[in-house]
């Protein structure tokens, strides 16, 4: 495995920790000051011959002719493979249950991965629908192996002894794991057993496997007072981090009604207990809106390279669904079946149409996610926070609640920081 990856951008490049996962951000004096092997800082990316342990990637267009608002190709895809899922939650932003007729073949993705790893494409997170049950999903993920990627999984981890030994034996680096509070509440809305099953799955990879381990957890009003006790979990079970994401009304939790989503004053709530709890656990723990002040930076996730002015979609990381549509955030309208007016918005291109790297290097494709005049509130762009603690609206959020891509977040709680 290539250790170390450097991935030239129109000013300076990227330097990727292929163990790690690891991304530093590299100025133009540095990137040649590396390159040219006169930095003692970087000494560490020569052998003792002067040897470079890493490999450099370039665009295939000049660095002066490329966009200025997204990277020169994605640090990581979402491969979406499947709808496929054995779970039937009540909250799936995609209604993921069966595999839909024309998901892509195979033979496709592999194109798609030759591709991105001719550009330096860092990371593939294997996703669904539940991934494992794609028929090539092995073979899928041999090929990402044998290419030197970073590989990441999202699962519901609902896994017979089999697939469990199978992932331990991978070169699976990140595994990332849904559950949704203790056991009453995780079966009510994940289906009854799930919880027994998903610990068992973590007991097994922490025991005998060598992949970071993150816990998802959607919070709603019916479980947000299980906060603590989802931190806690997370602990207990071993995960290396805990991510904390807000309900989203799409998908099967638009159609079936069971759960509410969060408003600002439930956020505030969620966040300030998250702060005090950093006091306390090692875990990292990432949510929306961080503008509290947390005493151990430690304790929080890293922030995306570019996410002080807006989310990484589209502009640091992009998605690919299992019928060939290329987008920038995977809970998006454009994950949707239908062709709507919110799915035309957010949906960049199609693997059809050409080479993915001309879909993600045309911003004109990918306003909803790159133009701040077009998807960033008023309000964001004029607050102390905007760009220091805060990327600001979500664009996603501002769409499903308004039908507009820059409405003020209705999960944003500045002002009642301001009055404590």
């Amino acid at each position: 495995m290539i250790q170390y990856k450097i991935r030239e951008e129109k000013n300076g490049a990227m330097l990727f920790d292929n163990r790690k996962g690891a991304v530093t951000v590299l100025t133009e004096e540095q990137y040649q000051a590396v390159i040219h092997n006169r930095d003692p800082e970087f000494r560490y990316l020569h052998d003792a011959e002067g040897m470079p342990l890493y490999r450099v990637f370039r665009s295939g267009s000049p660095r002066e002719q490329l966009p200025v608002d997204c990277l020169s190709a994605p640090s990581k895809v979402y491969f979406e493979i499947t709808r496929k899922c054995n779970l039937l939650c009540k909250h799936c932003y995609n209604r993921s249950r069966i595999n839909f007729p024309g998901e892509i073949k195979k033979e496709i993705l592999f194109a798609i991965i030759d591709e991105l790893e001719l550009y330096g494409t860092f990371e593939i997170r294997l996703t669904g629908g539940e991934p494992t049950l794609h028929p090539d999903f092995f073979e899928i993920l041999d090929y990402l192996t044998d290419r030197d990627f970073f590989i990441s999984l999202g699962t519901n981890g609902v896994w017979d002894d089999e697939l469990i030994q199978r992932i331990i034996s991978s070169d699976i680096k990140t595994v990332i794991i849904s559950l949704d509070g203790p056991v009453e509440f995780n079966d009510r809305v994940r289906g009854k057993g799930t919880y027994a099953a998903v610990t068992r799955t973590i007991d097994q990879l922490k025991r005998k496997g060598k992949m970071n381990l993150k816990m998802n957890s959607v919070l709603c009003k019916e479980n947000l007072h299980y906060i603590d006790e989802i931190i806690d979990l997370s602990g207990q079970l071993g995960f290396d981090g805990l991510n904390i994401a807000p309900l989203r009304t799409a998908g099967r939790a638009e159609v079936l009604h069971h759960l509410s989503p969060l408003d600002s004053s439930d956020m505030y709530s969620i966040v300030s207990r998250i702060t005090e709890q950093r006091r306390k656990k090692k875990i990292k723990i990432q949510t929306y809106f961080d503008i509290l002040k947390s005493p151990d930076p430690v304790n929080k996730f890293p922030s995306s390279i570019l996410n002080n002015k807006s989310c990484a979609a589209g502009i640091e990381v992009a998605a690919v669904s299992p019928f060939g549509e290329i987008y920038g955030c995977v809970v998006s309208p454009a994950n949707t079946m239908s062709d709507n007016n919110g799915k035309k918005l957010f949906v960049a291109g199609n693997i059809n149409e050409g080479r993915f790297i001309d879909v993600w290097l045309d911003s004109s494709r990918w306003k909803a996610y790159r133009d701040l005049a077009l998807n960033k509130s008023t309000e964001c762009l004029h607050c102390d926070y905007y760009s220091v603690t805060c990327f600001g609206n979500c664009v996603v959020d501002s769409y499903m609640q308004d039908g507009t891509l820059n409405s003020p977040s209705p999960l944003c709680f500045r002002d009642m920081v301001r009055k404590k």
